[in-house]
């Protein structure tokens, strides 16, 4: 009895983690290139009957760091786009519960996955922002949602990511 006590508490942790990763981020063997258009600081008009979704990458680590790493981000399964360096891109959701993935790709560091869950309505703008900060020898992540003045004054200072999928 004490065994299926506990096999069940430390298998039941370990599956609910990788359930949450698969029901946010995309496939493990997908990767995304990221190029930054620095002219653009300006959402696109929002779709009719969608929310709006902009993902927001803030660099807090030192600038030899600067160009090393891509930030994927995963909603329901699939990869939706991805940041490098301070950036930002935004994408159009169907109302409803959405499930947020966003992982350090990075050389330097291990692999870091942060999740977030979010019920969007329609007509709405939802600022996530991700952040990275190095405590010693240890990169910390950080992917919230934010308040829309700060969202919206972060955008106007940073280039929007354009990614697609790598070939």
């Amino acid at each position: 009895m004490k065994l299926v006590l506990l096999l069940l508490f430390t298998v039941a942790p370990a599956m609910a983690q990788t359930n949450s990763f698969s029901a946010a981020c995309g496939p493990q063997d997908q990767h995304l290139q990221v190029v930054t258009d620095k002219n653009n600081h300006t959402p696109a008009d929002m779709e009719p009957g969608k929310a709006r979704i902009i993902f927001i990458n803030q660099l807090v680590l030192d600038s030899t760091l600067i160009g090393h790493y891509i930030e994927p981000i995963g909603m329901d399964g699939a990869w939706v786009g991805a940041n490098h360096n301070n950036a930002w891109f935004s994408i159009a959701v169907e109302p409803g519960e959405h499930h947020f993935c966003s992982r350090i790709d990075m050389r330097l560091f291990p692999e870091g996955i942060e999740l977030l869950h979010l019920n969007a309505e329609a007509g709405k703008t939802y600022y996530i922002r991700s952040r990275f900060f190095r405590v010693d020898n240890t990169v910390l992540h950080n992917f919230d949602l934010i308040d829309s003045d700060q969202g919206a004054y972060l955008v106007s200072l940073i280039p929007m990511s354009v990614s697609k999928m790598k070939k």
